[in-house]
């Protein structure tokens, strides 16, 4: 376990779980898996709904935002404005 961030890293990848607190709906849950696959470096994007989580596992030399996860919003219908 990384001793900056708390996060999992194995042989270079790294798993972080990132709170999304605008998803609601099963087309958030999409919604967000399919944008956070879309990033540079995404290997897996798993949403937990019920927990407003996402567990992201990535490879940090071709993530340029891992520091702050971009996917920090549910859908349009659940977050007006997006």
């Amino acid at each position: 376990m990384c001793k900056d961030c708390g996060c999992g890293e194995d042989n270079g990848v790294v798993t972080k779980v990132f709170t999304v607190p605008g998803m609601m709906c099963n087309n958030c849950k999409e919604t967000v898996e399919g944008a956070s696959l879309g990033l540079p470096g995404v290997l897996s994007a798993e949403v937990n709904l019920p927990e407003k989580t996402a567990t992201v596992s990535f490879d940090p030399a071709k993530a340029p935002w891992r520091r702050s996860f971009p996917g920090d919003r549910g859908c349009s219908c659940c977050s007006p404005g997006t």
